[in-house]
């Protein structure tokens, strides 16, 4: 499971398959919990647990026969800051719009590559909105995008852009609706999130993606495709 490069983009991962794997004790660690208490977030690299840490974004967990497992940058952000530096961007803003749209081409159409029916989480902000235009363009079928919204609540329910961004792409578009019963849900989301979690809505989102796989086969959406480095790494005895 991936971070983005610069780590503000978690894909959740599954500790409870670690302890069933390995039989690992899952005790606490007090420090680490304070510390989220304090933040909203466990401060890389600690989790909630005191064997089981991070993997620090633009990292990778390399494992050889009769090591422990190293942990490895594929990505440094001071490595790009000196070399955009180096080589400073020459053109106007128009050539600047150019070569971003490049980039992003680029860089979604490596993405979804996969034997299965691809889609995108819609949520209505900037960078969902832009990754499923730009799939729009690259795909020979609609984009099938899913949103998530809350009744009663427009603070926290975007469904009404969303809906407009795919009707401008042309998507096959589904929405859920959360109605305040889903405090019922309240045992899925730790089950799901293992520990403690303080983004109510990426939780929501994520336990009712396994919904989505039920109704629609399975669904993957296009950030949870490129899955090149471990998110949590076992600490040693």
């Amino acid at each position: 499971v991936t971070l983005d490069l610069l780590g503000l983009s978690p894909s959740p991962a599954e500790l409870r398959a670690l302890r069933v794997a390995t039989g690992l004790a899952t005790d606490v660690d007090r420090d680490a919990l304070t510390a989220y208490m304090r933040h909203g977030y466990f401060p890389k690299p600690n989790t909630v647990y005191k064997r089981i840490q991070q993997v620090p974004p633009g990292h990778l967990v390399c494992f050889e026969k009769g090591k422990p497992p190293r942990i490895a940058p594929y990505w440094r952000l001071a490595e790009q800051v000196r070399s955009g530096r180096a080589a400073p961007f020459a053109g106007n803003d128009v050539a600047a719009v150019d070569a971003l749209e490049r980039l992003l081409l680029d860089a979604v159409k490596r993405r979804p590559v996969a034997d299965v029916p691809l889609g995108a989480f819609l949520s209505g902000g900037l960078d969902s909105t832009i990754i499923v235009g730009v799939m729009s363009q690259l795909m020979k079928e609609p984009v099938r995008t899913f949103s998530l919204g809350f009744e009663g609540d427009s603070d926290f329910d975007e469904t009404d852009v969303a809906r407009a961004t795919a009707a401008r792409f042309g998507t096959r578009h589904t929405e859920f609706k959360v109605k305040p019963s889903a405090i019922d849900l309240l045992d899925t989301l730790v089950y799901h999130h293992d520990g403690p979690f303080a983004d109510c809505l990426i939780a929501v989102r994520n336990a009712l993606l396994d919904q989505f796989d039920a109704d629609f086969g399975r669904f993957d959406s296009l950030r949870d495709t490129h899955r090149v480095n471990l998110e949590w790494l076992v600490l040693p005895d």
